[in-house]
């Protein structure tokens, strides 16, 4: 993960070890004594909850770490000099970060705030809305928060260009175009015909004769060359 310092060799009996660069340092400009620093790290700074908080640096730069939760350093901030106090607050201000806000009932199921991998959202079931960049997470309200899941709804079914009475198939707006569906097996829309004049009896039989969806599998490994 980037640039690292190393101490030993591979023939030696000891494993050498290795300690990764702060983005603050380079091969170029490291000293010696900062290069051995490094391997101070990760360290124990205490404990919170029955728990170490831990202070290291990994993939993405220096870290605090108390159980699964990680919190990045910010800029002034050094890893081989913060305290425990300084690292709880990271750790507490990470929590209430991704922590989830109930802002009540819409439809008998609690509407949610919080913030994922993508970004902060709305939660309804298993209806998912992003919360604009421009909004303040935390100053979204029950009525926000709806306005942003049936926006949500409706592009979902923007799409659903035709349904069928009695049958789970449909024809959807895809990527490359309309196509037929079950949800388990898809189907292409006859290049001669538009989805309004398609009948029931035919997206049956289209799907019908349509190949199986393709399970994920592991690959054979190549045998090895004698």
């Amino acid at each position: 993960f980037g640039p690292m310092i190393q101490i030993g060799e591979a023939e030696d009996e000891e494993k050498p070890k290795f300690a990764s660069l702060r983005k603050d340092q380079s091969i170029q400009t490291i000293t010696f004594q900062e290069a051995m620093d490094l391997f101070k790290l990760p360290r124990t700074l205490g404990e919170k909850e029955g728990e170490e908080v831990v202070v290291g640096i990994g993939r993405f730069g220096p870290y605090v770490k108390l159980g699964k939760t990680y919190a990045s350093l910010e800029e002034g901030d050094d890893p081989l000099e913060i305290g425990l106090q300084r690292a709880i607050e990271l750790i507490d201000a990470k929590k209430a970060a991704t922590a989830t806000r109930e802002l009540g009932e819409w439809e008998g199921e609690p509407v949610e705030t919080g913030r994922g991998r993508f970004g902060p959202y709305v939660k309804h079931g298993k209806t998912y809305a992003n919360i604009p960049k421009s909004e303040e997470p935390a100053s979204v309200t029950l009525e926000r928060a709806i306005e942003l899941l049936e926006a949500k709804r409706a592009g979902v079914k923007a799409n659903v260009l035709r349904s069928f009475e009695g049958s789970d198939i449909q024809v959807l707006d895809g990527r490359y175009g309309p196509y037929i569906t079950d949800g388990k097996k898809n189907a292409k829309m006859p290049k001669d015909q538009k989805p309004e004049d398609l009948t029931l009896e035919q997206v049956q039989q289209l799907i019908a004769e349509a190949p199986e969806k393709k399970k994920g599998g592991r690959r054979r490994a190549a045998p090895r060359k004698k």
